[in-house]
């Protein structure tokens, strides 16, 4: 059985006296989004919490990833989430539907986030779990225009109280703003921007491929095939999947 640490608020942000507030600036001079998700993560390990996803917010019926969706989750997460049609059933869009303040998985668990979960909830808990990150803070992040973004980190905790929390959202924030600067340059299209394996899907499509076939070469389920499908549908507003891939083509948004 593996040997948990114990953290203490205290101790854990002692280092942060110095150079928390360096961060905004620090960032500022890093030109790539990993770069950014490696100085967050210089701050928010020592916190326990190892894992991020940053984006704009999405919604149940828009499903996470969204185009501007930045993380360093587990290979195959998000085929599993999607398979597992966990979108419908995120406890995290339910909670920041209904808070403003960022709320953790603890809260959730224990319905203090404004509603008790139901078991498909709970499960979508689980599965971040199962991948090493039971704790989790949602931090929602409202800017102009009406955008709405948020950040989600994740790990082995502890949840996150007090001044930890509120040097989470601090750094969560700012990391969220500079990966959607860098992110701004590749989405000027004027249009919607595909993710890697929509793109995947799309070009294994247009090649001729079937559901059956694309899920095999691509190594995820047939469901998880026509998630994708029906995402791009829906970014492109098309009536049909051969109106979706000859839009994709057109905006010069296919790898290959």
């Amino acid at each position: 059985m593996s040997e948990r640490r114990e953290y203490r608020s205290d101790t854990m942000l002692a280092p942060f006296d110095s150079a928390l507030f360096s961060f905004p600036c620090a960032i500022a001079e890093l030109h790539d989004t990993a770069a950014v998700g490696a100085a967050l993560l210089r701050h928010t390990r020592p916190l326990g919490f190892d894992t991020y996803i940053i984006g704009a917010l999405p919604t149940r019926c828009d499903p996470p990833p969204r185009a501007f969706t930045i993380d360093n989750l587990p290979e195959g997460f998000w085929d599993r989430y999607s398979d597992a049609g966990m979108a419908q059933h995120d406890p995290a869009l339910r909670a920041l539907a209904m808070m403003a303040a960022p709320v953790s998985f603890r809260q959730i668990r224990m319905g203090k986030a404004g509603f008790t979960p139901t078991p498909e909830e709970l499960a979508v808990l689980d599965l971040a779990a199962e991948i090493g990150t039971p704790e989790g803070l949602i931090v929602p992040v409202f800017r102009a225009q009406g955008y709405r973004g948020v950040v989600a980190l994740t790990g082995p905790g502890p949840d996150p109280k007090g001044p930890v929390r509120a040097v989470l959202r601090f750094l969560a924030e700012h990391a969220h703003d500079r990966m959607r600067q860098l992110f701004a340059p590749a989405s000027r299209t004027g249009g919607p921007v595909l993710t890697a394996r929509e793109a995947e899907v799309m070009v294994l499509a247009q090649r001729g491929l079937n559901d059956e076939e694309i899920a095999v070469v691509a190594g995820i389920t047939v469901r998880t095939v026509r998630f994708h499908f029906e995402n791009v549908r829906r970014k492109f507003d098309a009536r049909s999947r051969a109106e979706a891939i000859a839009t994709a083509i057109n905006l010069h948004l296919l790898p290959y």
